[in-house]
């Protein structure tokens, strides 16, 4: 339900999980990954939503790390322009920022 603060954080998460394969796909062009068989977009998974005492709101997420782990920064094949976290981190920004009308204070990979 929405009240004056959003969804709840369940809500939220299960929203977010619903829309983010979509959203990861239609990022997903050079420099950056490229999509070929959406293995990659389909594993973005919000895990948890926090909400701090002062209204902030923290995401975590997963992603399947093997093979894609590799194009992070520090491992063989690491890239910031290829780095899947970023990715990930702009998809859900941009549909928290459509759902909650701001951005979430942090996001982190879980």
């Amino acid at each position: 339900g929405q009240g004056k603060t959003g969804p709840s954080p369940i809500a939220l998460r299960n929203i977010l999980n619903e829309a983010l394969p979509q959203m990861v796909t239609s990022k997903m062009s050079e420099p950056a990954l490229v999509f070929r068989t959406g293995r990659f977009a389909n594993s973005a998974r919000v895990d948890m939503i926090h909400q701090g005492p002062k209204g902030g709101i923290g995401v975590d997420y997963t992603y399947l790390r093997e093979p894609y782990q590799t194009f992070e920064p520090g491992f063989k094949q690491g890239s910031t322009q290829r780095d899947p976290r970023k990715i990930i981190g702009e998809s859900i920004r941009e549909l928290a920022t459509t759902i909650l009308g701001r951005q979430p204070h942090t996001i982190r990979r879980v």
